[in-house]
């Protein structure tokens, strides 16, 4: 920008701005609870001319890790933090992309829900359920470890205890 308002200044004018084409340009998308999940917007030239520019986001969960670009073909790459997110929760917010090619909005919703063992670890009222899970799906039964709710529970324990002694497995 500064070298744009400079040549400005000296009356040099550029008889043509970049077009670009922004893919996606807008996102939609379902996300796991409790995990960082990275994605990236495209920044294409369509008619040859270099693009540079900058971008942020409006969201705090939504970080971009490399806010500065330029060339003809571009990729913007941000991070998605649904740590202590519950299933249902939504990240609303926007991109926003100042070129020099002029500025682009790429508005977001992220929807947090949880992964299969997430699920399951809704339908658990007891260690006997526990029990029947794992009988049926092992890996998910041993994946209900990484969730923060289900360890601080009584029947985490209990699993555990169960599955120590060789009871479940």
């Amino acid at each position: 920008m500064r070298e744009r308002i400079n040549r400005l200044a000296k009356g040099i004018i550029d008889p043509e701005m970049p077009r670009m084409t922004i893919n996606p340009q807008q996102l939609d998308e379902q996300v796991p609870v409790g995990t960082s999940v990275r994605g990236e917007i495209s920044i294409t030239s369509t008619n040859g001319l270099n693009i540079k520019g900058l971008a942020y986001s409006s969201h705090f969960r939504v970080k971009v890790l490399n806010s500065a670009f330029g060339g003809l073909r571009n990729r913007v790459a941000y991070e998605i933090d649904t740590e202590f997110l519950e299933s249902g929760d939504e990240i609303e917010g926007s991109f926003f992309l100042v070129t020099n090619g002029g500025e682009v909005e790429v508005p977001f919703l992220f929807h947090a829900q949880f992964g299969v063992s997430g699920q399951a670890l809704g339908n658990l009222k007891t260690a006997r359920d526990y029990a029947n899970l794992a009988r049926r799906d092992r890996e998910t039964a041993l994946r209900l470890f990484e969730y923060q709710e289900f360890t601080a529970s009584g029947s985490a324990r209990i699993c555990c205890n169960l599955y120590k002694s060789r009871i479940l497995f």
